[in-house]
């Protein structure tokens, strides 16, 4: 039997029974070879595309000197810039109420009253010991022939003993007092605004100085806020603000009121500032961002992006003569967007 023969014997064995492995490798044998022809017969295929050389494009502008707005940044409050606490001035039961949170009042409301007996009782007396003094000052004076209501024209020596022996002087002074007493049983709106913090409860027994509540002027609203014993060079009176309340993503303006100039015990000063517009969302105790802005003219400013890293230095490129050339730069304030800078005196 010739090598072909004993080839063909081994793929295919005896024509009862075929040697699959051998048909298997024969098959993957032919079909590797075809694959090479075929790669052989499209040269075309392995030819590299060419891909576009990317453009770097660079925005440029002139460099002029102009007022760099330098800016310092806090977080602060939203307050009232009118608001008064409801305190009593008695004490007293709460027989009478008229305050809820959000309630809008007018300047001379009458809030709430506090049942007082003993100082309704003591007005009461003063007011009739007042009545009698009266009748007997007047009486006094008719007996010198004079009448009450010419005082003006009776001589001061005469109405001075008649004040005296009627007792006149001291009964209006405790009516005045005990009318002042009974008067602060009244809780009264001393200014117009929107009613909060209200902690008020009805048919409830208060001690005097127990705070009911507050009035919040929600259409003259400001800012507080804090600043470090280093940036205090930096703020100043009726200086610009910006302020982001947090919830929102609206912006509003205000200004510099106030500066407090104590320290507390942590380097701390405590600023506030006006609003100038008031929008009514705006609410008592929102958080915000407030930035200081301070105008400083005559600077070089460009954008942050225009300014680089190089071998350690900060770096502008400037275009001169057809070329990009970079210049060493300092830089002298800067803010969120961007930089005030001058060439570096050092290189």
């Amino acid at each position: 039997m010739d090598h072909s023969k004993r080839l063909f014997s081994w793929l295919y064995g005896s024509a009862k029974k075929p040697n699959l492995m051998g048909v298997i490798l024969g098959i993957g044998s032919l079909l590797f070879a075809w694959g090479c022809q075929t790669k052989g017969e499209n040269p075309a295929s392995d030819a590299r595309v060419a891909l576009p050389t990317p453009v770097n494009t660079v925005r440029g502008f002139s460099l002029e000197k102009t007022t760099f707005q330098e800016e310092l940044y806090s977080n602060g409050k939203i307050v009232s810039v009118s608001a008064v606490a409801l305190h009593t001035q008695q004490a007293g039961t709460l027989a009478r109420l008229s305050m809820a949170n959000g309630q809008r009042v007018r300047k001379g409301d009458t809030l709430a009253w506090l049942n007082n007996p003993a100082i309704i009782e003591q007005y009461h007396q003063a007011e009739a010991a007042y009545n009698l003094s009266l009748l007997d000052f007047e009486d006094i004076l008719l007996s010198r022939g004079y009448a009450l209501k010419d005082t003006a024209e009776t001589p001061a020596d005469v109405v001075e003993m008649a004040q005296l022996r009627s007792n006149y002087n001291t009964s209006l002074s405790q009516y005045r007092l005990a009318q002042q007493q009974r008067n602060q049983l009244w809780i009264v709106a001393p200014i117009s605004g929107t009613l909060g913090d209200v902690k008020a409860v009805a048919e409830e027994s208060q001690p005097a100085g127990t705070q009911l509540g507050a009035i919040y002027n929600l259409n003259a609203m400001g800012v507080r806020f804090q600043v470090l014993e280093e940036e205090l060079a930096q703020v100043q009176l009726n200086q610009s603000l910006v302020i982001k309340p947090l919830a929102r993503q609206d912006t509003l303006m205000g200004e510099i009121t106030r500066i407090n100039p104590k320290l507390n015990e942590y380097g701390l000063t405590e600023v506030e500032g006006l609003l100038k517009t008031t929008p009514h969302w705006l609410r008592e105790g929102m958080n915000a961002e407030i930035t200081l802005v301070q105008p400083v003219p005559n600077q070089f400013v460009v954008p942050k992006s225009a300014v680089v890293q190089r071998q350690g230095r900060n770096v502008v490129f400037v275009y001169m003569q057809g070329k990009a050339q970079w210049v060493y730069a300092e830089i002298l304030h800067e803010n969120r967007r961007s930089l005030a800078i001058r060439a570096d005196p050092g290189r």
